[in-house]
């Protein structure tokens, strides 16, 4: 008789939940809050430290809101991590809390850091808090944002930098991290919530260059691949409308289309004065066709001081 083989059971695939579209939330792991979220749920166990606890801490400094899902798996990572101590006590600074707490990457908000705490303010200076996340959702580093914003706000004249380079670095942790999301996601999320918010898709779509633009700065782009990147959006175009049914305006679409491409590869592949005329007409063109202003987040501010629950200065 055989002896029995031990069947090895196939380990069960977690299954991470994406952002939610349409609506008006998020889910914990893809939100651009994560760990100032964690921060709150570190504060307490129980009800009273739960979904409605957190969405009203994210509503009072106009960040997104989350789901209560998503909330209470978050919330079982935070109190079951090994390292957590027993008893805990959240408002003491002893080295075992420290070393929970950054193990969560929430050690600099739990001790209220000088640099967490500039951070903290930028939310209600709402001038400074849109250029601020104009670049960090473009992807400009934070030490080019905190140039940028510097020689804008005055350092030719000698004044003292608008906000230092830790705090724009502790804001993209805990406020606004632009890694939170891939771009296709922020995309999806500011152009299903529309009005001014759909400012954002370009500058989620066009990167540094149009992050940078949108803050005042003059794009500085190579002539090939700024005359790359339009063949490349002719190209797609033609693709789209060759999806459509068959109809004269779609065939002079098309038509419009391979003439206009046709004459950018010749171009592009010309010499001198040539490339040089046409890549200035056509990057003229882009930057003068989008100068709206950076959008503005007031539906997203509430004015006002507000003091982190159960922290301690």
């Amino acid at each position: 008789m055989r002896p029995s083989r031990s069947v090895k059971k196939k380990p069960t695939a977690i299954v991470l939940r994406p952002p939610v579209y349409g609506g008006t939330e998020l889910h914990v792991i893809r939100h651009p809050s994560r760990f100032f979220i964690r921060f709150l749920l570190s504060q307490g166990e129980g009800a009273s430290y739960g979904p409605e606890y957190v969405n009203r801490h994210l509503d009072d400094f106009g960040l997104l809101p989350v789901t209560a899902a998503s909330v209470k798996q978050e919330a079982i990572l935070v109190h079951s991590a090994d390292n957590r101590p027993r008893p805990y006590l959240p408002g003491n600074r002893h080295a075992k809390n420290r070393l929970f707490w950054r193990s969560l990457e929430i050690e600099d908000m739990q001790m209220q850091t000088p640099e967490v705490m500039e951070a903290t303010r930028l939310l209600h200076n709402m001038g400074l808090r849109q250029q601020l996340e104009t670049g960090l959702l473009g992807r400009v580093s934070c030490k080019k944002l905190h140039t940028v914003l510097w020689e804008k706000h005055g350092r030719e004249q000698g004044e003292e930098e608008p906000v230092s380079l830790e705090a724009i670095e502790h804001y993209a942790h805990y406020y606004f991290n632009p890694n939170a999301m891939t771009v296709q996601e922020w995309i999806a999320l500011y152009a299903d919530r529309g009005g001014q918010l759909d400012q954002r898709v370009a500058i989620a779509r066009g990167g540094v260059e149009m992050a940078l633009h949108r803050l005042g700065l003059r794009a500085k782009m190579d002539s090939q691949v700024m005359m790359g990147n339009i063949k490349q959006e002719v190209y797609f175009r033609f693709m789209e409308v060759s999806q459509l049914p068959t109809h004269p305006e779609t065939v002079r679409m098309l038509t419009a289309l391979s003439g206009e491409f046709r004459n950018l590869d010749e171009s592009s592949r010309g010499v001198g004065g040539e490339l040089a005329s046409v890549t200035e007409r056509y990057g003229r063109f882009a930057l003068e066709t989008d100068s709206a202003e950076v959008p503005s987040l007031d539906e997203l501010a509430h004015g006002g001081t507000h003091s982190l629950s159960g922290a301690k200065k």
